[in-house]
């Protein structure tokens, strides 16, 4: 499991929940490191069911950023868990349930089709400036 860390290069910070159909809009919020204050103040947010819209908002920033999705970018499961999911499951102290994700289940996936749009403007897990959150049922 790769833990993120906080970087202080980072001036922006860029939180996304997607719709996972594409059906509905995609909530997009950008926060900017103020130099003077050394805190977090609201740049801009969007809610768009346009793609193109949030990459080309992201890659207008000029500084670097880091990405939060909220929910998963990857899938290349046919059934059941992805393996970081399963990761997931088997070491995390409390036992909760967690959303399989799996291409049997989504035929189109927007987050995926959203993180490939990310990756052609630098944003890939690779280069530690974009991670999705765990789903869970509570």
């Amino acid at each position: 499991m790769v833990v993120f860390k906080y970087e202080k290069e980072f001036h922006y910070f860029v939180g996304i929940d997607p719709s996972w159909t594409g059906q509905k809009p995609t909530a997009v919020v950008v926060v900017k490191l103020n130099e003077l204050s050394k805190k977090l103040e609201l740049e801009r947010y969007i809610y768009t069911k346009d793609v193109k819209e949030i990459v080309v908002a992201i890659s207008s920033l000029g500084k670097p950023s880091v990405i939060g999705v909220d929910a998963p970018l990857v899938i290349t499961n046919v059934y059941g868990h992805r393996e970081n999911e399963l990761e997931f499951i088997r070491y995390y102290p409390i036992k909760i349930p967690l959303y399989p994700v799996n291409s049997s289940l989504y035929k189109s996936f927007f987050p995926t089709m959203l993180y490939m749009e990310l990756n052609k403007i630098g944003f890939r897990f690779e280069n530690k400036n974009i991670f999705e959150f765990i789903h869970t049922l509570l």
